[in-house]
């Protein structure tokens, strides 16, 4: 009888001893499993500011097109006053290098290498281009910067 009863504890030992594994590796992979979810979440995060950022980005970029489409308008109603002052010649000229202005201004990404967002546009000048004023957004911070005619036209294109 003392041998059935050690036979019987030796069982009943074995059997805890494999149910408290069990439950180790369960404890386990539950850590586990939690550390997964934080590496999700964490990661969901992320994403989600970056899904943010960009759709600030795009409002961005829609207003300062519309900005950089309200400076043509100003531009052409400059044109068609100059049309009755300026000899035709020179008229001709004078919106030739507007739509060069233009296209440049279109084609410009950064200034001293950042990403930029031109929200305005003017040009001066008594016979020709000489100046041109851009009103423009950079890492958050709106800059009005001059430039004469060829350093505008060095400015890095897209």
């Amino acid at each position: 009888m003392v041998e059935r009863i050690q036979v019987e504890s030796n069982n009943a030992i074995e059997a805890m001893r494999t149910s408290i594994k069990s439950v180790d590796e369960g404890v386990a992979l539950g850590r586990e499993t939690d550390a997964a979810l934080q590496k999700i979440l964490a990661s969901a995060r992320t994403s989600t500011t970056m899904a943010v950022a960009i759709a600030n980005a795009t409002v961005e970029q829609v207003r300062s097109s519309q900005q950089v489409t309200q400076a043509v308008h100003r531009i052409v109603t400059t044109v068609e006053q100059l049309t009755v002052v300026m000899p035709h010649v020179e008229l001709r000229r004078g919106v030739k290098e507007l739509e060069w202005v233009l296209f440049k201004c279109h084609q410009i990404e950064r200034i001293d290498g950042a990403p930029v967002h031109i929200r305005d546009l003017r040009v001066t000048g008594n016979r020709g281009i000489e100046t041109v004023v851009l009103t423009y957004v950079a890492a958050g911070v709106e800059y009005v910067r001059s430039y004469d005619r060829d350093d505008f036209f060095s400015l890095e294109n897209r």
